[in-house]
């Protein structure tokens, strides 16, 4: 949604959004009454055994993606649009916090709506707009968003952890592709393939209302992206989502840069995605789902940082570089400058930080009102203290 303002980080690449603003309209719009109740839909697996090109897969898939875009409460004109890829029945999809940002800022000025293909009668598709959505879950350090639509996806598709489950972790040159809405809206359904070029400590800088985002150890791939694939699936050759493309590389350095793009590891959604539909189904929710939280920004090496300090930090654990006034993590001891290097609770094993990844990890896999045991040190002098999450 919002371009990225330029930053230099690692390979010296500068990386934008992949957002985009326009001002025409759609065209023609369909409206359909569709009883949107969950059918416990099975999502279409595709295994290494099963003798399935990627060409049946993405058509298949074409049920399942949507243009993710925002109107002005004042005008019915699409404003600015990213992707989304449905990953549970019911109209659950993700997408990037980005695409939705101005949104959540702005929630009585904006509205969030999809373009998405629906079935208007057996065997016969159209292309609807104005499909609107609802914002379930969102975290702005992570990226990621989850919504629901007011109409149902004809298909959904399996979310796979190849990040951090070890015994099915992505490879170098591994195949992958996408879909997603590039460049202009009329472009829905675009299909890209590549392969993935690195999995190592490769940065992506996200600045939403002057406020810098920064995300380490994103997938590099050569799949061809552009603007408005921010949020469209990034697959493996079995149909699994593996990630949703967030970012490329321009040549606003001044040097030549082809084919270098990014996309977030969906594993954080694998998490939650069942307590966030859960929370939305219950017949009287109080809230929209919560993840725990420590009020802290931490960071485990000099690529993973707040910009605009300037720490060093290359132990094991994260290292604390801002803490909110009155948090539990501040109540519990956490100061700027504190490692933290563990969680525990009464019901699971002693779960070890030695990156951010096990601490976003960590803190996903415990829900608000927790009680967990925090290890850290301060200063040298190694800590632990019981709180209980908020």
């Amino acid at each position: 949604m919002k371009f990225k303002k330029i930053l230099s980080v690692m390979l010296i690449v500068f990386v934008f959004s992949l957002g985009c603003g326009f001002t025409s309209c759609f065209g023609k719009t369909t409206h359909i009454n569709y009883n949107n109740t969950p059918t416990n839909k099975t999502p279409n697996i595709y295994s290494s055994t099963e003798e399935t090109s990627i060409s049946t897969i993405a058509e298949d898939y074409m049920g399942a993606i949507a243009t993710v875009y925002l109107t002005k409460n004042s005008s019915s004109s699409p404003v600015s649009f990213g992707s989304g890829i449905a990953v549970a029945d019911g109209g659950f999809l993700v997408t990037n916090y980005h695409v939705v940002s101005s949104y959540v800022n702005n929630p009585d000025t904006y509205k969030i709506k999809l373009q998405m293909m629906l079935e208007i009668s057996e065997g016969e598709n159209e292309l609807a707009t104005e499909v609107p959505a609802k914002l379930l879950w969102y975290d702005a350090n992570l990226d990621l968003a989850v919504l629901r639509s007011e109409q149902n996806f004809q298909t959904i598709v399996p979310m796979v952890d190849r990040w951090i489950e070890p015994s099915s972790k992505l490879r170098i040159a591994e195949k992958i592709w996408t879909l997603g809405t590039p460049a202009e809206i009329e472009l829905f359904g675009s299909y890209s393939e590549g392969t993935i070029s690195s999995l190592f400590k490769r940065v992506c800088g996200t600045s939403v209302d002057n406020t810098l985002y920064v995300h380490s150890y994103m997938i590099q791939h050569n799949a061809s992206i552009s603007s408005g694939n921010s949020g469209g699936g990034l697959f493996d050759v079995f149909g699994n989502l593996v990630g949703l493309n967030t970012c490329g590389s321009s040549s606003g350095s001044g040097k030549s840069v082809n084919d270098l793009y990014y996309a977030i590891p969906i594993y954080p959604v694998t998490l939650i995605l069942d307590k966030i539909i859960e929370q939305e189904l219950d017949v009287n929710p109080l809230t929209n789902y919560k993840a725990a939280s420590l009020g802290i920004t931490a960071f485990h090496d000099k690529y993973y940082q707040d910009y605009s300090t300037d720490y060093s930090f290359d132990e094991t654990g994260v290292f604390v570089s801002k803490i909110t006034a009155n948090s539990n993590g501040a109540l519990a001891g956490l100061e700027v400058g504190s490692v933290l290097t563990g969680i525990s609770d009464a019901q699971t094993a002693f779960m070890k930080i030695e990156c951010v990844y096990d601490y976003i990890y960590a803190l996903l896999s415990y829900d608000v009102g927790d009680t967990v045991t925090l290890y850290f040190s301060n200063n040298g002098t190694p800590l632990t203290k019981e709180i209980v999450l908020e």
